[in-house]
């Protein structure tokens, strides 16, 4: 395929199936992160905030990312209050994001072919929609943007390009080129992690690319392959700088409040479970996609034990031998050699749970879950599911419904995307969806009755933040807890106007 039909394929499927927020309004967290952020109006400012919770008017989210919010004052430079401006950055940086992704395909995968697959299935999947369609989600775009750049020059620094090595004329990187590779990398790592906190989990994936694809970790001993992983223990340190530095600034390294932070082990158990089997299916089958209010109200604090939980745990349990049983296989034979797409598969599952760790409920977390936390894990996920469908058998891959399933799959996910990008497009699209699919829950009710009643310019900044100021959730099967106090305003619902006297307690 010729570069530039690949160039265009690629811009075809990133943006295309977005274009419903092309021109789209403020939504959801936006008005706190832009409409209501003073921080933004000068890059001065925003300069000042780099010792200020993120956004700095809003100290109880335990926040910090002052890079997301100085890329914010940047687009404020050219767009002042358009949102569609917003979007549209949103979008550019997606694109770019989607053309790392390619160059990522192209040397774990071995062949340009395979890459494009990687590229257009991560581009289209629905999944992405909050990160790319919010304006909020642009510290989800920003992390993975230097995340990848990170990756790259990490390649550059450990000599691993082997698609170029391939060809004639290939000439290793110098020890200054490669020094400055990993000077970068660094760069790059600390950006992403100023971008969105997530990224502290890099160095991880740094790590497994080494114990994988290094030279000397391939059939060496375990101190062979402990020396392979040095590469990577320079970056491990800029981790607890980080904290350091969140700690100065939040008072703290972990959120003020976890979602389950106050419950039994039991309860803590059932609800990973049922959280990880959601995000498994968001992955395969993702529909229906909602803000996380959505999956408070559906799946919530799991109390018991249930059937969708238990299924989380067996597949998580059989995910995790595989990857033990590829791990030692990548330490003792000589196979794992780069273009490998059994290796490929195993650093792309590694990479998943390494993105997924952050948000599983391991560590305190304020949200239960949310479609854009999948952002960066899906990436690990589309490499394992290429890798694994590129080494079938031939004559199983080539046969006509392995053929035509991929592009059907591609084909289907664009529609989706599209679908769930136009209820991004401004915030009475966003809670009408919402509404018609949890009727239950008094957020939900009060920002539809909002989008009707409150100018944009106050709507959630003045009434929903202070209701939600808590972080209530709504336990499985079970009513509201929300941590205010505050009456429901009549809320019209449908065309139809009801009273609503419930309180949030």
């Amino acid at each position: 395929m010729p570069r530039h039909v690949r160039f265009a394929l690629l811009l075809i499927a990133a943006v295309f199936p977005h274009l419903g927020v092309w021109n789209g309004g403020f939504s959801f967290d936006d008005t706190e992160f832009v409409e209501a952020n003073a921080s933004i109006r000068g890059i001065e400012s925003a300069i000042d905030s780099f010792d200020e919770p993120f956004p700095p008017h809003f100290p109880e989210l335990g926040r910090y990312r002052p890079l997301t919010n100085l890329s914010y004052a940047i687009q404020f430079g050219f767009w002042k209050a358009n949102p569609g401006g917003y979007h549209r950055a949103n979008l550019f940086v997606y694109f770019a994001i989607v053309l790392l992704v390619y160059q990522l395909g192209c040397r774990y995968l071995g062949s340009r072919c395979y890459a494009t697959w990687l590229a257009l299935l991560f581009a289209v999947h629905p999944a992405h929609c909050e990160a790319v369609d919010s304006i909020a989600g642009h510290s989800e775009l920003l992390s993975l943007l230097f995340v990848l750049l990170s990756l790259s020059a990490f390649h550059r620094f450990v000599d691993f390009d082997p698609l170029r090595s391939k060809g004639g004329g290939w000439t290793a990187p110098s020890a200054g080129v490669r020094t400055l590779a990993g000077l970068a990398a660094a760069v790059f790592y600390v950006a992403a992690l100023l971008s969105k906190e997530s990224a502290i989990v890099l160095p991880g994936v740094f790590l497994a690319h080494l114990l994988i694809y290094h030279q000397g970790a391939r059939g060496a001993s375990s101190l062979g392959r402990l020396a392979a992983g040095l590469h990577a223990l320079p970056y491990f340190f800029i981790a607890p700088i980080y904290l350091g530095v969140r700690w100065t600034v939040l008072g703290r390294i972990r959120p003020a409040t976890s979602i389950l932070g106050d419950v039994d082990f039991a309860t803590h158990a059932f609800t990973v479970g049922r959280v990880f089997f959601e995000y498994l299916r968001l992955l395969v089958f993702p529909h229906p996609l909602q803000v996380d209010y959505f999956y408070q109200s559906t799946i919530g604090i799991q109390t018991s034990a249930s059937l969708c939980g238990l299924l989380g745990w067996i597949v998580l349990a059989a995910m995790l031998l595989w990857l033990m049983r590829e791990v030692r296989w990548a330490g003792k034979e000589g196979a794992a050699a780069v273009g490998s797409l059994r290796a490929a598969a195993l650093f792309g599952a590694l990479t998943f749970f390494a993105f997924l760790f952050p948000v599983s409920h391991v560590v305190p977390f304020q949200a239960l879950m949310a479609e854009r936390f999948l952002f960066a894990p899906s990436l690990g996920a589309a490499l394992f599911a290429v890798s694994w469908l590129a080494s079938l058998r031939p004559s199983i891959r080539t046969q006509l419904v392995l053929r035509r399933a991929p592009a059907i799959c591609l084909a289907l996910f664009a529609v989706l995307t599209a679908l769930r990008a136009a209820d991004w497009r401004d915030e009475v699209a966003l809670w009408t969806s919402l509404a018609e699919q949890v009727d239950d829950d008094p957020r939900v009710q009060l920002s539809r009755s909002l989008c009707d009643s409150i100018p944009i310019t106050s709507r959630r900044s003045t009434i929903l933040r202070c209701f939600d100021s808590r972080r209530g959730i709504i336990a499985a099967r079970g009513g509201c807890t929300a941590g205010s106090s505050i009456w429901i305003p009549t809320v019209r619902w449908r065309g139809r106007t009801s009273e609503s006297s419930r309180r949030g307690s």
